[in-house]
């Protein structure tokens, strides 16, 4: 029931893309370029302090591609595919998580003024420990919601909301919500310097554990002039609560840097504006806790 709640509330919200753009009865701005995107790949580093069983390292490798396509001068869909590894180092423990993502968004846009919109998105994840599966059928996983930009000059604004569901594949384990708040300042059009608050809350299905999750970060940016590489980095401070009769906390201070090959926009500017300015949700893979 509840993966169908998320999917019809996404596509109403896909739907309502265009009944915005006859609504809005604005004079139309010059068509952007007819498609944007990059692909990008980061290396990261994370430290976590438990407060139940102690501290572990990590790292990660990610590689992403997006990519957006103008329907018309105000209307437009982005499709993203997020891969990840991550390994964790607790002790004498070790446990890698291996996840894969898929996101469609619709969305109205007012190139360089604001966007409105709603995504889809799937997800899935397997984790091994010590050469063991934890959970065989993996973790699958759904979200669906609204998204919005607002630009003022070099200022700009995104937020994302969704609800979401946590499945084995045949029944649902965990279901909640998500929200995320980014603010981008453009110091150059090619120099990009953002910040986010995010949060992230998940109840178990068929018990009382809750996982409540908030999210920090700021990144920055910077491309190359006249040239489509651009290199990036970011860190990030989670701080997760779980309850399951007894509350514990866990923090992970995250490093990440990568390289990006883009087309189609000129600028990173540009791309904020009228192109792949979009975001998939972002899943915490520590949501799944190895067992002795």
């Amino acid at each position: 029931m509840f993966s169908k709640s998320i999917l019809f509330a996404s596509i109403v919200m896909l739907g309502m893309t265009p009944l915005a753009a006859q609504a809005a009865g604005m004079q139309a701005a010059p068509a952007p370029s007819p498609y944007d995107g990059f692909v990008s790949l980061a290396v990261g580093g994370e430290s976590v302090t438990d407060s139940f069983s102690g501290n572990a390292t990590g790292i990660s490798l990610t590689g992403a591609a997006s990519v957006e396509a103008a329907f018309s001068n105000m209307l437009g869909f982005q499709g993203d595919v997020v891969l990840q590894s991550r390994n964790q180092t607790e002790r004498s423990a070790s446990f890698s998580n291996f996840q894969g993502d898929i996101a469609a968004h619709g969305f109205y846009r007012e190139p360089g003024q604001f966007l409105v919109g709603g995504f889809i998105q799937a997800g899935s994840d397997t984790q091994v420990g010590n050469g063991n599966h934890f959970n065989e059928a993996g973790i699958e996983r759904l979200y669906g919601g609204g998204e919005g930009q607002l630009c003022w000059g070099d200022f700009t604004l995104y937020g994302q909301a969704a609800l979401q569901e946590g499945s084995d594949g045949e029944s649902p384990l965990a279901f909640g919500y998500v929200a995320d708040v980014e603010a981008r300042y453009f110091l150059t059009p090619n120099l990009k310097l953002d910040g986010h608050v995010g949060l992230d809350h998940l109840d178990a299905n068929s018990f009382s554990d809750a996982l409540t999750k908030v999210n920090v970060g700021v990144g920055a940016e910077y491309r190359l002039d006249g040239s489509p590489i651009s290199v990036f980095a970011q860190y990030d401070h989670v701080h997760r609560l779980f309850d399951n009769g007894f509350a514990y906390n866990i923090d992970d201070n995250r490093f990440l840097a990568g390289v990006k090959f883009n087309i189609g926009a000129d600028t990173l500017e540009e791309r904020d504006h009228s192109g792949a300015s979009l975001k998939p949700v972002t899943f915490d893979p520590l949501f799944i806790v190895p067992q002795d």
